[in-house]
């Protein structure tokens, strides 16, 4: 998937997912997105603290906890690594041969010339 696909794909999964991620603790004893989602609240309220402070200092397994009530939201950090994209980009600029991406129109072949500097323009 390339860096346009994989972002349009990003906006579109956090959109959806909004009422999660921007909820306002300090305005709602309880979010919306509780009714919404009871299955995923039940085992968030049924968490201990010790719990609780693990998935709080441990990203991906809070993530893990959210996707198997919300299968939607487990390709999140694949679509947020930009490291991901840089990497598929490596590979189609290498296959390609031609040290730009298919998709640069060949913009780079269309450069116009950089005057020298030792000479006038007219």
């Amino acid at each position: 998937m390339n860096l346009a696909a994989r972002q349009r794909e990003l906006d579109r999964v956090l959109s959806e997912y909004r009422p999660l991620w921007h909820a306002q603790p300090f305005r709602e004893i309880r979010p919306s997105w509780c009714r919404r989602w009871p299955a995923l609240t039940a085992d968030l309220l049924a968490l201990d603290d010790g719990e609780q402070a693990r998935l709080a200092d441990d990203g991906e397994a809070a993530a893990a906890l959210v996707a198997r009530h919300l299968p939607a939201v487990a390709v999140l950090p694949e679509l947020a690594d930009v490291a991901v994209g840089r990497k598929n980009r490596s590979r189609t600029m290498t296959a390609s041969g031609t040290g730009r991406s298919p998709d640069a129109s060949g913009r780079r072949s269309r450069r116009l010339p950089r005057p020298s500097m030792g000479r006038a323009f007219p």
